[in-house]
């Protein structure tokens, strides 16, 4: 017995044509250079004005500046009588750390007193 052969199905193949390519005239070219270059200007402009206004604050008028250093008088005075000792967060840390782990000391003495003494188990 003969086996018969489908037809494969045929798939039609499309090429696509070359397009015409167009050179742009010297004038376009120029203008867009032009452009471009404006474009730069301007955005190397507001990045100087930005890094310039972060960089130098804003000049505080005369008369802050008396209140600024009469405050600093004051400020200053009291600093000498309240001296600050150095790591002040680090020590309130140390202290909490010990509070907690002296808590769980206890917790576990009366779990195994419990335990030992009146079988919690």
């Amino acid at each position: 017995m003969e086996k018969k052969k489908e037809p494969e199905p045929t798939v039609p193949v499309v090429t696509a044509k070359p397009g015409k390519a167009s050179i742009p005239s010297k004038e376009l070219l120029a203008s867009t250079e032009k452009a471009k270059a404006e474009v730069q200007k301007k955005g190397v402009q507001e990045t100087k004005d930005k890094m310039s206004s972060k960089a130098s604050p804003p000049a505080p008028p005369a008369a802050v500046e008396e209140e600024t250093k009469e405050v600093a008088a004051v400020v200053a005075s009291t600093e000498l009588a309240e001296t600050k000792k150095p790591g002040g967060k680090r020590r309130i840390v140390k202290g909490v750390t010990l509070i907690v782990a002296a808590g769980a000391v206890a917790v576990a003495r009366n779990v195994v007193k419990a335990y030992l003494g009146r079988g919690m188990l």
